[in-house]
């Protein structure tokens, strides 16, 4: 516990340290489509971050996101709505990289085709997505038929074209 306390003491600065803002509650707990509001905006947080080197989608893995973001909490003593460092590192507690490959539409297509039948969990789970970037699922078909109707910004996906993906590693 000494040796704990004494490295807890010694991180409070970062930990502590204000990263940002909110003004209600964001949480990892996905909806009837299985989205979550937190995997959305870690999604679209990667791909902000990465379109300098050309990203125009992200995906974020919802197993990574492993707690809500609360308002009212205040491990640091900041005001409610203020994110901490710490805060953001007990969301995504991996130290997880982003990093931005180039994929054909047919490979994305693939690679959500795949999603939603997780070898652990009885619960499906879904690749969430950034702004801009849509697509319907069909659990009920084979699986090189479940995805359809996939777009960008509205435009709909080449399967021959290259887009640019943004996941964490």
């Amino acid at each position: 516990k000494a040796l704990v306390d004494k490295y807890r003491v010694a991180v409070a600065p970062i930990a502590n340290r204000i990263v940002g803002s909110i003004s209600a509650d964001i949480i990892r707990t996905a909806n009837a489509a299985q989205e979550s509001a937190l995997g959305d905006v870690i999604a679209d947080a990667q791909l902000a971050y990465t379109q300098s080197a050309g990203a125009q989608i992200a995906f974020m893995n919802p197993g990574g996101i492993r707690t809500d973001l609360t308002f009212a909490n205040s491990p640091g003593g900041e005001a409610p709505g203020q994110v901490t460092y710490g805060e953001a590192f007990t969301v995504q507690p991996f130290n997880n990289l982003v990093t931005t490959q180039t994929f054909t539409g047919a490979q994305i297509k693939d690679v959500l085709a795949q999603q939603r039948f997780p070898v652990v969990s009885t619960s499906p789970l879904i690749l969430q997505v950034s702004a801009g970037f849509t697509y319907s699922y069909d659990a009920t078909l084979p699986a090189s038929s479940r995805v359809s109707n996939m777009t960008l910004n509205g435009v709909p996906i080449d399967p021959a074209a290259t887009y640019r993906v943004t996941t964490n590693d």
